[in-house]
């Protein structure tokens, strides 16, 4: 391939970064802008907690990351330094938005599993693997890659980077769908016997979060793989959405959760920590009751699901 060539390609792939990066930039816009009310009401208007500092740099990073990626993608005359610089700090602060993407669908798959010790030790070893194992290969791959800007006279947009070799992003993104994997299956192990009794409200919302943001940031993750393979530059841009949907999902998690959960009593985690007593509608069984005076689900009238309450205490202390 000659010079032509190789900057036709260059060109063509940094201007399908930026377009992604731009997506991925007004898909976190219009998600704020759907969700700012509940924010207002449920995180700024509660008592601040390590749940809420969690939830600010989840919803607030990518409005940092995502403008400086465009530049690094976009500007005329950026220095070396000013192109490595942004490349770092674009890829460390994915890794972070990751690891607490990963610790919110940790604590809550602890939650559906009632807190349990066992759940709690793997849970926190997965969380520990992916996101140690992520960091040492974004590392590799950050050593692999150089970064110029564009020469002079050529009035070529962005950051000209070259990397030897997609090796270590492929295994940090299959680490990242592995982790997710096992997620979803812990989740679907727990629901599929629980779903089966009509689940109160929140184990409802627990569970349709739990599936949605694992198979998302699962199928995203697999993608970013075959990319890598087949044309790099449509990688590099799905970053850009990965970061985005790393965003969105955890921080409708705990929104969702703080909106379902309102009265019940939670630790600065979000996660609740004790099964309530509250009064229940008296009325006519239904045809799943049992002999314990319950609607079918198995518990007595007046009692609130214990496992329900037990897991959103888990998440709301995790959130």
């Amino acid at each position: 391939m000659d010079l032509v060539s190789e900057l036709v390609a260059y060109v063509s792939g940094s201007q399908l970064i930026v377009y992604w990066s731009v997506s991925a930039l007004c898909l976190v816009t219009y998600d704020y802008v759907l969700t700012v009310d509940k924010e207002r009401k449920y995180i700024w208007n509660a008592k601040w907690s390590p749940g809420t500092v969690l939830f600010l740099v989840i919803r607030y990073l990518p409005f940092i990351d995502l403008p400086m990626i465009i530049y690094d993608q976009s500007n005329l005359g950026a220095s070396q330094t000013v192109c490595t610089v942004i490349i770092w700090w674009y890829q460390f602060s994915c890794i972070v938005a990751i690891a607490l993407t990963d610790c919110v669908i940790g604590l809550r798959t602890w939650a559906i599993w009632g807190r349990s010790i066992a759940c709690g030790v793997l849970v926190s070893a997965l969380f520990i693997g992916a996101t140690a194992s992520s960091v040492y290969y974004q590392v590799l791959a950050l050593k692999e890659e150089n970064y110029y800007p564009t020469p002079p006279g050529l009035d070529l947009p962005g950051c000209i980077f070259f990397s030897v070799d997609a090796t270590s992003l492929t295994n940090m993104y299959t680490v990242y769908a592995v982790y997710e994997s096992l997620i979803f299956a812990a989740t679907l192990i727990r629901g599929v016997g629980h779903l089966r009794n009509s689940p109160a409200k929140l184990m409802s919302i627990l569970y349709r979060d739990a599936f949605l943001s694992s198979a998302c940031l699962f199928v995203i993750a697999i993608l970013n793989i075959v990319m890598l393979k087949v044309s790099p530059p449509w990688s590099y841009g799905l970053t850009s959405l990965y970061r985005a949907m790393n965003a969105i999902l955890p921080e409708r998690i705990i929104i969702n959760l703080r909106e379902t959960t309102m009265g019940v009593n939670v630790n600065g985690w979000d996660v609740m920590t004790e099964t309530t007593m509250v009064p229940q509608k008296t009325g006519r069984r239904s045809a799943n009751s049992t002999e314990d005076g319950g609607w079918g689900t198995g518990r007595r009238r007046g009692e609130v699901d214990g496992l329900a309450m037990s897991a959103g205490m888990s998440l709301e202390n995790a959130t």
